[in-house]
């Protein structure tokens, strides 16, 4: 899904970082307004049907954000960081990130790949919609959850 998709964007020349800031905005707005809460709560009046399909349209939707945000976040790295023909900037950033990543902690080798966060699927605690989250775990108390609530 992720390679085509990645294509099919650049294929569309899809621009990547207005792409990716508008779909971080519209992220951050979908978790502000805890809309997988309000698609829990409309859901209750609707056909099993109709909720199965949403729920896999609001997977969808999650996963195409997340991949465009995915997109910038390369094309920053890519023009920014490391243009072409760089290779001892390459090298050096590579270094530093090795580096800054071993002293928090967060450092994993293709000998040591575990996930960087766990979530549970919703559906095992009965909600039908997943919760845009982050992998991010570990940052200080409250930065996580410090989104104003709309709803």
């Amino acid at each position: 899904f992720w390679m085509m998709s990645w294509s099919c964007f650049d294929r569309l020349k899809v621009t990547e970082i207005r792409c990716g800031c508008a779909m971080g905005i519209i992220v951050l707005l979908v978790v502000a307004a805890e809309g997988h809460r309000l698609l829990e709560m409309a859901s209750e009046r609707w056909h099993r049907v109709v909720v199965a399909l949403a729920s896999r349209v609001w997977t969808l939707c999650l996963a195409i954000l997340s991949l465009l945000i995915w997109r910038a976040a390369f094309a920053v790295v890519y023009w920014l960081l490391l243009p072409p023909k760089d290779n001892l900037r390459a090298l050096l950033l590579a270094a530093l990130g090795s580096s800054v990543l071993v002293a928090v902690g967060r450092f994993r080798s293709i000998c040591d790949a575990a996930p960087v966060g766990y979530m549970a699927d919703s559906s095992e605690q009965g909600e039908q919609f997943a919760a845009p989250s982050s992998s991010i775990v570990g940052l200080p108390n409250g930065i996580e959850g410090t989104w104003p609530r709309l709803a």
